[in-house]
């Protein structure tokens, strides 16, 4: 679980969730001013929620691989494009 935290100004990610971590609970974070907001890859069940990403370069990002939700995440930018409410 990744709950409930700020992540500002790093040099690449904001949250990432990569390889084997399957099942992971993102949300309610504040993901603000980094390269990528929050990423997930080579994942799946991973559910990303109510979490606030604003002014990085890419807010919200899934590789596409693997089953994940996302819900109410609001951002500006994501990839693929419609992950953001």
């Amino acid at each position: 679980v990744v709950f409930h935290n700020r992540s500002i100004n790093n040099r690449a990610f904001g949250i990432l969730n990569f390889s084997g971590g399957d099942g992971t609970r993102i949300r309610a974070n504040r993901v603000f001013g980094n390269p990528t907001g929050i990423s997930i890859q080579t994942s799946t069940d991973v559910t990303v929620a109510r979490n606030h990403a604003f002014g990085n370069t890419l807010d919200l990002q899934w590789d596409g691989l693997g089953t994940n939700t996302f819900r109410n995440n609001h951002c500006d930018t994501s990839s693929p494009p419609g992950l953001c409410h």
